[in-house]
């Protein structure tokens, strides 16, 4: 029983940790694009961040769910849990009060169903 929780645990950061590797690894891609012109990204490379988000989002679920080696989903749930309870807390706090409440907010609203579709594959994965 304890390993178990400790492999959930382990599974949860691990897939955090993915998607937070994914989506620096973008947004900074998205950044230097920029040719440090130091403009706001329009709607476009906002819309472009928001699909890299998701996509880091199912990177992160397919990995929690990886490490867990069980229930795929529910472990692909518990990271975009944890990703959309560190977006909240993150969105308040930190250094990108200048993007717009609608764009922080959709990142937060993916987060739950890109974890859900990376466990979902997993598991789809693991019963082929």
């Amino acid at each position: 029983m304890f390993r178990q929780a400790v492999r959930t645990v382990v599974a949860i950061l691990g897939g955090y940790l993915t998607t937070l590797a994914v989506t620096a690894a973008g947004f900074i891609a998205v950044a230097l694009s920029q040719n440090g012109t130091g403009s706001e990204p329009g709607l476009a490379w906002r819309a472009l961040l928001v699909l890299l988000a998701t996509l880091a989002g199912v990177a992160g679920g397919y990995a929690g769910a990886w490490i867990a080696g069980r229930r795929e989903i529910r472990h692909g749930l518990y990271v975009g849990g944890l990703t959309a309870l560190v977006g909240l807390a993150w969105g308040n706090v930190n250094f990108a009060q200048n993007d717009p409440l609608a764009f922080r907010i959709v990142l937060i609203i993916v987060a739950l169903p890109a974890g859900y579709v990376g466990g979902w594959l997993r598991a789809r994965r693991m019963s082929a």
